[in-house]
């Protein structure tokens, strides 16, 4: 072989294998970025899990605060109904009680019941006080109905004492009062649980209700 076709061949040679070194090296730096790009991707799509992690986790919390919140809303709410239905029904109960608290005939019975709850015991005498414009009315009529309840010889003394209607009486060492303000408030005692029963079953049918 001559030396041009010996020039020639090892030209050829070093083309090839620099072209082959090339590739290889192509391949090297595509492998490479495939891998890079792999963990970037793996990397994003943690750090994407993450934060769903950490936004269903802070959603639940505010979920969680907000039934909190909702619940002793509702709560309250249910305490200030019961509150203001109490003041209006003892309101209403006062308005009602005032005239029949101002017959004299039926405050003479109630003083009847009362002295003579203790028949065993009965009293020497009875002290009541009233407004001022029931002192006669009721002086008249008190001491006939009152006389079989009384000890014997027993008196009553009726006197002005107070600025509503109805009556406060001393008797077996007691003081005993009924007015309108009283006697409402002992009725709405008694009907209270009934009301927060009734207010219970509203809420519990209502929007706000537990689901």
């Amino acid at each position: 072989m001559d030396q041009a076709n010996t020039l020639q061949a090892f030209i050829e040679k070093l083309h090839s294998e620099g072209v082959e070194a090339g590739l290889n090296d192509a391949e090297d730096l595509r492998s490479a970025a495939a891998a890079e790009s792999a963990a970037v991707v793996a990397e994003a799509r943690e750090n994407a899990r993450a934060i769903v992690a950490r936004a269903e986790e802070r959603a639940a919390t505010l979920v969680a605060e907000a039934k909190g919140e909702i619940s002793l809303a509702v709560r309250d709410a249910e305490l200030e109904l019961r509150d203001a239905l109490e003041r209006s029904l003892t309101s209403l109960l006062q308005r009602w009680l005032q005239p029949a608290l101002e017959d004299p005939d039926l405050l003479a019975r109630l003083l009847v019941e009362i002295v003579g709850a203790d028949a065993d015991a009965p009293d020497p005498g009875l002290e009541v006080e009233v407004r001022s414009d029931l002192v006669e009315r009721l002086a008249a009529v008190a001491p006939r109905m009152l006389g079989e309840a009384l000890a014997e010889g027993g008196r009553v003394d009726v006197r002005e004492g107070l600025r509503t209607a109805g009556f406060e009486c001393r008797v077996h060492d007691s003081v005993v009062e009924v007015t309108p303000e009283s006697v409402a408030e002992k009725l709405v005692q008694l009907l209270s649980p009934r009301l927060r029963a009734l207010l219970r079953t509203a809420a519990d049918r209502g929007p706000l209700a537990a689901r």
